[in-house]
């Protein structure tokens, strides 16, 4: 998750380069979904959405364009 949301490192005069997210925002915002049951743990060590997660992203997502993405 810290290389998806990861942003631009200024330097003023040199070139920009990108780092890493802060792992921290997205620790939180995992636990919140878990909270929630939205998220669960897997196996792996990882997260993955629960089929009411998963739910709730699909409404989310067709209510907001119509259209419905399956590779996200």
């Amino acid at each position: 998750m810290t290389k998806i949301y990861r942003e631009r490192q200024r330097s003023g005069v040199m070139p920009s380069h990108f780092n890493r997210g802060s792992k921290s925002v997205a620790c939180r915002v995992l636990q919140a979904l878990e909270g929630h049951k939205m998220v669960e743990r897997d196996q792996d060590g990882g997260c993955k959405l629960t089929p009411q997660g998963q739910r709730d992203v699909d409404r989310i997502e067709t209510a907001g364009n119509g259209n419905k993405i399956h590779d996200l």
